[in-house]
């Protein structure tokens, strides 16, 4: 069933099937809800209810926002989940990545997991306990042949 919800004076449309515990699915920027087609019957058969949304600006919803960045659509998936009684666990895709993970950090009573997919998220600033972990060396990163080769070694 698609649907929408007003947020001031733009909207979300969403599609909310099945029953169970809900799962909200966000696509990346300049996608739309369609990504995510194969997806939802899966999930609907393993008895979740799934709200599949086109994120601000993007598919049926309206493309009037006065922003778009990670924090605005984090605030979007709080008041969607919010709206569909909540809680929920928020899978989502490149900017909605890291938008789901700033959802579950404001509002962590309502988002009660992320789901990341190739994540756009900020690069990180290494904290000093980060950097003074060791590296390995002289050794490739993994068992795979394929890793042993010098080229692929850290030394290499």
């Amino acid at each position: 069933m698609s649907d929408t919800l007003s947020i001031g004076a733009e909207t979300l449309a969403y599609d909310l099937v099945g029953d169970g515990p809900l799962v909200v699915l966000a696509h990346g920027m300049g996608d739309s809800r369609r990504s995510y087609r194969f997806l939802v019957p899966g999930l609907v058969a393993a008895g979740y209810r799934v709200a599949n949304v086109d994120v601000r600006g993007c598919g049926e919803s309206s493309t009037g926002w006065t922003g778009y960045s990670r924090t605005d659509i984090a605030g979007d998936l709080v008041a969607l989940v919010r709206h569909l009684g909540g809680p929920a666990v928020v899978v989502g895709q490149s900017i909605s990545g890291g938008a789901a993970t700033i959802a579950a950090a404001d509002a962590p009573d309502v988002i009660t997991g992320v789901v990341e997919l190739a994540p756009f998220t900020a690069r990180s600033r290494r904290t000093s306990a980060v950097s003074s972990v060791p590296r390995p060396t002289g050794r490739p990163p993994c068992s795979s042949p394929a890793c042993s080769s010098p080229a692929a070694s850290p030394a290499g």
